[in-house]
């Protein structure tokens, strides 16, 4: 499955790519509001432009099939660090949030645990009548895990609107109620041109701006998502019980990402499309395995996205409430990177190495370079800009040192968790099961199979995005396979099990 939102930066709530977009700092504002308005315009378009070409990137890079090349070489050691580096790379963000008001948060983090884990097991009944039978119980649902999220976010949502208007708590940074409903005059009447219904169109906030300083924000921002979408696949598939996505699901899925960055930008949003951690962990923490409910979250962001003022009304669910959110759905992310160690030969010094050093050096890095940003001084701002951008990010840092290091450092396959049980590497040999068929768990919809069905699957790019089951089978001993960087380990060697090549996986990606 593939969770996408419309988030709050480029890469979505992972935070590895955005870009704040501010007409100007307080105390310094024209007095002329068009001098205003033109600034702010122009800054957004230079935003616009930069996840156009970050969309740009990712399309590309997933028609020649390169996100399915590298997902063939990232073993346990490669995952592990990159997901724990996701997940404790946020807690500056987290805490930030959390910090407007700790007892809405600590509140929220309580209620959810509770409803999860607690409550987790209990099963509600639900009753039916029936003229002949009268009340019965048709069905029995664990409601407390289904919202665990829902409940304690509208409760404490109420709660604070309550307790501010009795002046007993104030919910909101500097006393302010965010979007529509803040209490000042400026807003009350900016709040009355707000409509209800407003359908975005191409070229409404003018053509995106394609400068040099864009482009290389745009490729920093195209190589933090590629990372972090990998990483939330497997996330994914692992919170679910499901066998790795296929080459072909990587492909297709980033490059879709990338065209969704691309409509949502020449649409006028200063805002790209990325996948979701909190989405995965809202995943692991309801147990939801539905694709409907992917289905229902993509029509609501359509619906609000055509209605600014509901839109703006959710503006003032309390900052608080988020950081209480970001705390327990990153979680996800730390504990599944953990949970790949089983995978490994965790005693081997060569995995203590790579584990400690990429971790530690993809925290150290980009705190340093954030914190001193003046020693990057190549006479070429965009250059500048770049090199630090690619500096300060911790997902680019840990994932390219973990990648790296895992596939030039000499290791045995039972070291490198390349054995069977690893759900990256699944078998399609008879008598050889994976943990899931994954044919039918990344099938696609019979309309699309229809679909490409008619196209020329055989031809060059659609061949990096189409299934492996409607292409021809790479048979064992061939060429192509002495090439893999996984190979498929002999009976006893390292004194892991034999594994199954991951370029053998069949599957397609549910949409």
């Amino acid at each position: 499955m593939i969770f996408i939102t419309q988030s709050t930066g480029i890469n979505g709530s992972n935070h590895n790519g955005t870009a704040d977009v501010g007409p100007c700092e307080a105390g310094r504002c024209p007095d002329q509001e068009a001098e205003v308005r033109d600034r702010w315009r122009h800054g957004l378009s230079q935003v616009r432009g930069a996840v156009v070409i970050s969309g740009a990137v990712r399309v590309l890079l997933g028609l020649c099939g390169v996100y399915g090349l590298l997902s063939r070489h990232c073993g346990p050691m490669v995952l592990a660090p990159l997901l724990l580096i996701i997940g404790l790379s946020f807690y500056k963000e987290a805490t930030h949030f959390s910090s407007s008001h700790w007892g809405i948060s600590a509140a929220f983090i309580v209620l959810v645990v509770l409803l999860s884990q607690h409550f987790g097991s209990c099963f509600v009944p639900i009753w039916r009548w029936r003229r002949s039978q009268g009340f019965s119980v048709c069905a029995y649902i664990p409601l407390f895990r289904i919202f665990s999220l829902l409940f304690p976010t509208l409760c404490l949502w109420l709660s604070s609107v309550i307790l501010r208007e009795l002046q007993i708590m104030e919910p909101y940074p500097a006393g302010k109620i965010p979007g529509i409903l803040n209490s000042s005059s400026s807003n009350n009447s900016s709040a009355q041109r707000v409509p209800w219904l407003k359908i975005p169109y191409p070229g409404e906030w003018g053509p995106p701006a394609f400068t040099v300083q864009a482009v290389c924000i745009g490729i920093t921002m195209a190589t933090a998502t590629s990372i972090s979408s990998m990483g939330c696949y497997i996330m994914a598939a692992k919170v679910l019980g499901c066998p790795h996505p296929p080459r072909d699901a990587h492909n297709r899925g980033i490059s879709l990402e990338g065209l969704g960055s691309c409509v949502a930008a020449f649409l006028g949003s200063a805002f790209g499309i990325s996948s979701s951690v909190p989405n995965v962990g809202a995943l692991m923490l309801t147990q939801v395995q539905a694709r409907r409910s992917v289905h229902i979250n993509g029509l609501l962001c359509l619906l609000l996205g055509m209605s600014p003022k509901l839109t703006s009304f959710l503006s003032m669910v309390p900052p608080a409430i988020h950081g209480g959110m970001l705390s327990v759905t990153y979680t996800t992310a730390v504990a599944v990177g953990v949970s790949y160690f089983q995978f490994t030969d965790i005693d081997s010094g060569r995995n203590i190495f790579i584990i400690g050093f990429a971790v530690f050096m993809a925290l150290l890095v980009p705190r340093w370079f954030l914190q001193h940003p003046q020693h990057i001084s190549t006479g070429v701002r965009s250059l500048d800009i770049f090199i630090l951008s690619l500096l300060s990010m911790p997902v680019i840092q840990g994932g390219i040192l973990a990648y790296l290091l895992d596939n030039t450092v000499s290791g045995t396959l039972a070291e490198r968790g390349l054995v069977a049980g690893f759900p990256g590497l699944t078998s399609v040999e008879e008598g050889q099961p994976g943990p899931r068929d994954s044919t039918n768990v990344y099938r696609l919809p019979a309309a699309v199979r229809r679909l490409l069905e008619c196209l020329s699957l055989r031809s060059f790019p659609l061949r990096n995005l189409c299934p492996d089951s409607d292409l021809p089978l790479v048979l064992p001993g061939s060429p192509e396979e002495k090439t893999d960087f996984l190979p498929c380990p002999r009976e006893g060697e390292g004194g892991g099990t034999p594994a199954i090549d991951a370029s053998k996986e069949l599957g397609v990606l549910g949409c």
